[in-house]
Order: C-alpha cells, then sequence, then structure tokens
C-alpha cells in the first residue's frame, strides 16, 4: 500500500511540473496561517483527542490555466498535533481530583497542488479550490503531563501521509498598499496517519492564512 501511494506521489509531481510548463504564471509569495488540528477515524469520530493550535507558513506560485481557472502549488512547513487529557486521583480511592493535559506537536514538510476557480464579487475575487496534499514528518514533540508522563502516540505516527484540501478565501485585496489574500483551508489525510497503532487515525486541521503576493 505504502509503494502504491508513493508512486501515486510521484504522478502527482510530475502533473504539477507539467501542468506549470503549460500554463501563465500569473503571481507567487508567502501564506501564513493558525490552524485548529485533531485526530479523526474513518468513523469521523474524534480519536479520544483534542483540539491544539497549530501554524504554518508555504511559499506558493500561481498559473494561469484558462479564464477563471488557475493553479497554485504550495510548499512549506506546518505544524499539526492534538492534546490529551488523563485524570488525576487521589491516593485513598478513585475519586478524581483533577486533570493534566497534554500537547503533542507533529512538524510536517508540505506540498499541496490545488485547481482553483475565481468568482467577481464588487471588484473582489472570491475563490474556491480543491486538490491533493504530501506531508512528510520531520519531527515529533511529545507530550508531557506531569513529572516527566509522557503521553507517546506521536511514536505510532507515518513518516509520510497523503491527503486532500478544500480551499475558499478572497484574492487582491489591498493592505497598505500590499496586495494580499485571505483563504480558510480544511486539510484532512486520506491514508492512515498511524498504519502500526491498532486503530486508524487521519490528521484533521481548519487553517486560516493571509497571503501577500509579490508579483
Amino acid at each position: 500500500m505504502k509503494n502504491f501511494i508513493r508512486d501515486i506521489t510521484l504522478i502527482f509531481v510530475f502533473s504539477i511540473f507539467s501542468t506549470s510548463v503549460h500554463s501563465q504564471f500569473s503571481d507567487y509569495g508567502v501564506k501564513i496561517g493558525v490552524q485548529s488540528t485533531n485526530l479523526v477515524n474513518t468513523e469521523n469520530n474524534f480519536f479520544d483527542t483534542h483540539f491544539k493550535t497549530g501554524f504554518s507558513i508555504y511559499g506558493f506560485a500561481e498559473y494561469d490555466l484558462v479564464q477563471f481557472v488557475s493553479s497554485e502549488l504550495q510548499l512549506g512547513y506546518t505544524m499539526r498535533g492534538f492534546s490529551n487529557e488523563i485524570n488525576i486521583t487521589n491516593e485513598l480511592g478513585p475519586e478524581i481530583i483533577g486533570r493534566h493535559k497534554s500537547n503533542t506537536s507533529l512538524h510536517y514538510l508540505s506540498t499541496i497542488f490545488l485547481l482553483k476557480s475565481d468568482f467577481s464579487l464588487i471588484s473582489r475575487n472570491v475563490f474556491l479550490g480543491i486538490g491533493p496534499r504530501v506531508e512528510f514528518l520531520i519531527q515529533k514533540d511529545m507530550g508531557e503531563y506531569y513529572n516527566g508522563f509522557i503521553d507517546d502516540t506521536a511514536t505510532y505516527f507515518d513518516d509520510f501521509l497523503f491527503g486532500y484540501a478544500l480551499v475558499a478565501g478572497l484574492n487582491n485585496l489591498n493592505f497598505l498598499k500590499q496586495r494580499i489574500s485571505l483563504e480558510l483551508r480544511y486539510d484532512r489525510d486520506i491514508t492512515d496517519s498511524m498504519s502500526d497503532y491498532p486503530r486508524d487515525a487521519r490528521n484533521h486541521a481548519i487553517v486560516a492564512s493571509i497571503g501577500i503576493g509579490f508579483k
């Protein structure tokens, strides 16, 4: 299965460059965002974990394909993860006297390829987009509850994942003489993020970002 996914990824990367060669370069810049991220399983239930805040930074290049349709390649870094909680009981019985929380961070190199459609709205460009997402795990920061007690869930995460992204936003806004964009993106893994774990789990994030165009 992993070899199949890697083959699909190679085709995906080749398609990106093929598209870029036959299209008209229209913009490039950087996108910086914050995200609310957690884990879900195939039944869309949360993975006994809680949302945590992460951030991301991507460089992007956009190419015009035909009127109202463009493609966009994003390359960058994203920090995903989740939080977990455990009950603290007293020494004399099962009475719960408190809860401790841990925050696990997962650091990825990320590639997103989007097909976008623009719609004119009062001189501002509204856009919608969809496309595949490939990420490589470069660092795991395991959460700590208290007294050195570690949440080791991150040790099960695979180094490679394949997913998709859905986006909506506004292009070509002017702020302090700088052209910016506002984007809301939903990310979800297609592959199992923890293939060696007894239960399946997938990264799931809502990302709000601001883009700065340099062209």
